[in-house]
């Protein structure tokens, strides 16, 4: 869940009260409206393309983004646990794995999007 709203002329971000989806919203929702509510513009996070080291099935028509990070060989692995209560993944990532809306299995070796959180300026 997010809430982006606006009380007695101040922006308010309701965010997610899993920690480690707090983080992922603010980085995501949050980070970019306050550059354009400063008079700057829309931060995009910047990522590549990269092959996936991991196995995933999921629902279509949900967007996910999933902590990761980059093994040896330049392959996204992802977190033992998709716990958002997991703040040690939040140590151990790199990065995330955004897997699109359209999206419903994952196999090794599939390209996938890695976004490191160096990219959103961190």
């Amino acid at each position: 869940p997010l809430v982006l709203a606006q009380w007695r002329q101040m922006p308010v971000f309701g965010l997610p009260g899993n920690p480690v989806s707090a983080f992922v919203t603010a980085l995501l929702f949050a980070r970019p409206s306050l550059s354009v509510l400063g008079g700057g513009r829309w931060l995009e996070p910047i990522g590549f393309t990269v092959p996936a080291a991991f196995s995933l099935a999921k629902r279509k028509g949900r967007r996910e983004f999933l902590r990761a990070r980059l093994d040896t060989e330049g392959r996204a692995e992802l977190f033992r646990s998709d716990s958002s209560g997991m703040i040690s993944s939040l140590a151990w990532a790199e990065g995330l794995v955004e897997i699109s809306e359209d999206a419903q299995e994952i196999a090794p070796g599939d390209q996938v999007s890695f976004l490191p959180l160096s990219g959103f300026g961190l």
